[in-house]
């Protein structure tokens, strides 16, 4: 299946240079972290916007997935800047700081992807954690409860969200590592 994002891509950007293919499509390839300097050198070169964003997506996975969390960071904010309103990628963004121990600045970024997409249960999610983390208890239980009315099974994949929860409701910071929650 082709992600929505891909669809998007190839409905409104022009074809690429043959110069730049290879380059882009390893960096939408590669599952592991050889992406990481495809997507490097596609975004050295211009690209439209479109691309650009979904490079930079891409980076912030790759770099996410090996732990590199300041250079995840920096992939997400810049696509946070090219795309500010674009709910998954200011939630990225707030997944990669929380787990980097910026909770304060998660925050941020987490509440402007909810107002901007409040339908994604894991933005609420991402955002109780964050303030549990802040020590924000009741913030971080209401943050739960909306995305548990958002999807109602939002618990059931997710067991690091639901004792984040629990310990908010206990008033108590929840022990675990942030990167447990998807």
């Amino acid at each position: 299946m082709i992600g929505p994002a891909l669809v998007l891509l190839l409905q409104v950007t022009p074809p690429l240079d043959p110069r730049e293919a290879g380059p882009f499509r390893s960096c939408l390839g590669l599952l592991d972290e050889a992406a990481i300097p495809q997507c490097r050198a596609v975004l050295e070169s211009p690209l439209p916007a479109g691309r650009r964003a979904i490079a930079l997506r891409i980076l912030g996975q790759r770099l996410a997935a090996v732990e590199r969390w300041d250079e995840a960071t920096e992939a997400y904010r810049r696509w946070v800047e090219l795309e500010p309103e674009e709910p998954e990628a200011l939630r990225r963004y707030g997944e990669v700081l929380l787990v980097a121990g910026r909770a304060e600045q998660a925050i941020g970024a987490l509440r402007e992807s909810v107002l901007w997409g409040a339908e994604d249960a894991r933005a609420h999610g991402w955002l109780g954690v964050a303030l549990n983390a802040a020590g924000r208890h009741s913030e971080a239980v209401r943050s739960f409860e909306d995305a548990l009315e958002v999807d109602p099974t939002f618990f059931a994949a997710r067991p690091g969200a639901r004792s984040a929860f629990e310990a908010s409701q206990r008033g108590e910071r929840w022990p675990g590592p942030a990167r447990e929650m998807p």
